[in-house]
């Protein structure tokens, strides 16, 4: 329960942006003294912990969508709005790819269709390009 607790703190203090000083790695370790019935855990252990949690911020998908619109209504630049669209975008193709794979291996013979024209793909390209 303890280092739930802490591993959720930790989350906080990382990725909030309204917390000015992060607590760094030997802090997290420190603060976690003692939680394992009155003995350390590993100290290697908890400094995976920590860095998972830095490279890998824990989050619902609501919470994703939602900082996904924030961002988008904060968008004042160009730059800024390029910058989302291509992450976006990025994000897209990454899930797309990743829900083809899926189908192709719950499918024994996946069939795809060969487009007889340009003009069944050419939305595609225009909202990609």
């Amino acid at each position: 329960f303890g280092l739930s607790f802490s591993l959720i703190m930790l989350q906080t203090d990382l990725h909030n942006p309204g917390v000015i000083k992060k607590m760094t790695r030997d802090e997290f370790v420190r603060n976690n003294r003692g939680i394992n019935n009155n003995s350390d855990l590993p100290k290697e252990y908890l400094e995976s912990l920590y860095e998972s949690i830095v490279a890998s911020p824990i989050a619902l998908k609501e919470d994703e969508e939602m900082r996904h619109r924030v961002e988008s209504q904060a968008a004042n630049s160009q730059w800024q709005k390029q910058d989302l669209f291509m992450r976006e975008s990025e994000s897209m193709v990454a899930k797309t790819a990743e829900m083809m794979k899926e189908k192709s291996k719950s499918s024994k013979n996946p069939v795809y269709v060969a487009a007889q024209s340009v003009e069944h793909v050419r939305p595609l390209f225009e909202v990609a390009c």
